[in-house]
């Protein structure tokens, strides 16, 4: 295995869990998806695989179908005004 795509692994396996303990953390905060827009939720079932089956009725299910920029969304969102952090805005991807 060459370098680039050992780097490549690690870094996919890094990205995957920045996403799995952001949404741990949401689910931790969050229930429900009132926090959440009705554009933002319409977009996720109208990308979603099973459109017809799709209920974005509990964060859980909303977390499945989001993309890793969604996630950091969801997330800084989850924690406005629970405490500021520094440079929060440069989060955003």
């Amino acid at each position: 295995m060459d370098w680039i795509t050992n780097n490549k692994r690690k870094a996919t396996m890094v990205l995957l869990q920045i996403e799995e303990s952001l949404g741990k953390y949401i689910l931790r905060c969050e229930s429900g998806t009132g926090c959440l827009s009705g554009d933002f939720l319409n977009q996720i079932v109208e990308r979603s695989k099973n459109k017809d089956e799709y209920k974005p009725n509990s964060m859980k299910n909303v977390l499945e179908e989001t993309y890793l920029q969604e996630v950091f969304d969801i997330a800084l969102n989850t924690t406005k005004g629970v405490f500021s952090i520094p440079c929060q805005h440069r989060i955003k991807l």
